[in-house]
């Protein structure tokens, strides 16, 4: 599998006016996140720069869209997110419901506590026919964690989930790093994640932060639960 490059967005991709905006606010390097007719979304280092159209009128808010039979809103970040993980999926950490009903991507920490809660409460979500992608943010700060993660995406798919589920300091070191972890560590950095657990359902219209009991995460989720749903 190749390594995801992000490219920076060409000037040509927005107005001369956007050009200038985003310059006079200092910001040189920036990446196309999502573009449709009606809005441009970069990453910058700091924020989500939303320009509506080819106007120069924009926010650094998060963008959503609306949709009418669901009565549920997009969020066009996430769901951009969600596009762009999606070519990788097989390399993480994958656990499928028998029943599958819903997909969501999960990122964790090994060493994170809540992760580890939301972990432990797998088995509810799979019984509900909700499938888990956990994709793995390391902390390059603590001592070995990246040959820890290497490990465990070395492993058979099948071995993936039980290593995650046991306590970190149990996990094997991998020899070298895994060639696969720029890829990982390049798409937390165009999304900005800098903290853990986050739920994203593949369709962007839930995005769970923090660690919820799998009462309340549920509660978010059973509405898209439609094996007939049109997005």
């Amino acid at each position: 599998m190749g390594l995801l490059t992000l490219s920076t967005m060409s000037f040509a991709d927005l107005t001369a006016d956007q050009q200038y905006t985003l310059k006079a606010a200092g910001v040189d390097n920036y990446s196309l996140v999502y573009e449709n007719k009606n809005v441009k979304i970069v990453s910058t280092p700091y924020s989500f720069v939303s320009f509506y159209g080819n106007s120069t009128t924009f926010s650094i808010d998060r963008v959503y869209q609306y949709n009418t039979k669901l009565k549920m809103s997009k969020d066009l970040i996430s769901y951009a997110m969600v596009q762009d993980l999606e070519p990788y999926k097989n390399s993480f950490i994958n656990v499928k419901a028998k029943n599958e009903k819903l997909h969501a991507y999960v990122i964790f920490n090994i060493e994170c506590p809540y992760c580890h809660k939301l972990i432990a409460d797998v088995q509810k979500f799979l019984d509900q026919g909700v499938s888990l992608t956990f994709v793995p943010y390391v902390n390059y700060r603590k001592a070995n964690e990246n040959l820890k993660v290497s490990y465990i995406l070395n492993q058979p798919a099948n071995k993936r989930f039980a290593l995650i589920q046991q306590n970190s300091a149990d996990i094997p070191l991998a020899n070298a790093p895994s060639m696969f972890l720029p890829t990982v560590d390049k798409l937390m950095d165009k999304y900005l994640i800098s903290s853990y657990p986050i739920m994203i359902t593949d369709d962007g219209y839930a995005t769970i932060k923090g660690y919820e009991s799998f009462e309340k995460s549920f509660s978010m989720l059973k509405g898209l639960l439609h094996d007939d749903k049109k997005r």
